[in-house]
This record gives C-alpha cells, structure tokens and sequence, in this order.
C-alpha cells in the first residue's frame, strides 16, 4: 500500500500534489467501489468545518481554510457552534464576572 507524503493539501495525489478534479473523481469512484458508500468530498468538507468549530476555531478564520470572501458564506452554508458549546461559553462568562 502506497503512502502519500505529508503535505500542505488536504487531498493529493501519490507525488504529494493537489489532486484535479479527475484525481478526486478517480479516488471518489474507488471508495464507492471498495466500501458500497456513495462517498461525498463536500460532506467531508462540512464535517471538517464542523469539527473545527467544535474545537474553537473563530468563524473568521474557519472561513479563510475554506476559502470564502465573506464570513457570511460560512456561517450559512457550512458550520454552526454546537448548542451545548454555546450554553457553556454563556455561563463561563456569567461566572467569570
């Protein structure tokens, strides 16, 4: 089994370089194949940026790793602070001051 280099892209090929479309198509069709699941980049892409929010991430610079102008494109299209985090965050601050 190959093992693709450590590099700044999230998805690459084998040499390390950012995968074209036909590249992730390819890759998309393999796990179809492999796992039986209609696998889904854009879900992976929520997921990530769900998962950064969870862990703090402000929403200005989740939105620059996505590559938005505006912060209003991320905060509507892809990720929501968790209701509980939120709850939390309220109450830290009511008892910090």
């Amino acid at each position: 089994m190959k093992v693709r280099p450590q590099t700044e892209y999230l998805f690459t090929n084998y040499s390390g370089q950012f995968l074209s479309v036909n590249g992730l198509s390819h890759d998309r069709n393999v796990v179809c194949e492999q796992t039986g699941i209609d696998f889904d980049y854009r879900k992976c892409r929520r997921t990530y940026a769900q998962y950064l929010i969870d862990e703090g991430l402000p929403m200005d610079k989740l939105s620059v790793i996505l590559g938005h102008v505006s912060t209003k494109t991320t905060e509507k299209a892809y990720a929501r602070p968790r209701d509980d985090r939120v709850i939390n965050e309220v109450i830290e601050k009511w008892e910090s001051e």
